[in-house]
């Protein structure tokens, strides 16, 4: 017997969750202006080989600026989208343009390490800017 699990329910626990945290510590209002999150991107990031861009992609440049404009952001999503790969951005930009410190949870030590080895690495070491941060 297979377990059905209510996606919504857990979305709306989950925005429940932010709402609290918000209304206890607001988020940082940014005071400096920064590039933004896509243009950093174009600028910064190749996957694969590849620049970044959102061209073939389009359906993907709503959560991208929902990540640049929103301080606490939750998706219900399929698998296979993209969003990982925006929300890594995102805390890649965040450390850059805003010196950030971003803590990244994933479920197991494994898939800790395939998300480093197949993501992160992945975007720093096609990047010379970010690899000129960590240097």
């Amino acid at each position: 017997m297979q377990r059905h699990t209510d996606h919504s329910a857990i979305a709306r626990e989950a925005q429940a969750r932010l709402d609290a945290l918000a209304a206890e510590k607001p988020a940082p209002e940014r005071t400096t202006p920064a590039p933004g999150f896509v243009d950093w991107c174009r600028k910064h990031i190749a996957i694969r080989g590849v620049p970044w861009s959102l061209e073939g992609h389009e359906y993907l440049a709503e959560i991208y600026s929902s990540l640049e404009k929103h301080p606490y952001v939750v998706f219900e999503k399929a698998a296979q989208v993209g969003c990982s790969t925006a929300v890594l951005l995102s805390a890649l930009y965040e450390c850059d343009q805003r010196r950030a410190k971003v803590l990244y949870y994933l479920s197991t030590d494994q898939d800790a390490f395939d998300f480093s080895n197949d993501r992160i690495n992945l975007c720093i070491d096609e990047s010379p800017h970010l690899q000129e941060l960590i240097d």
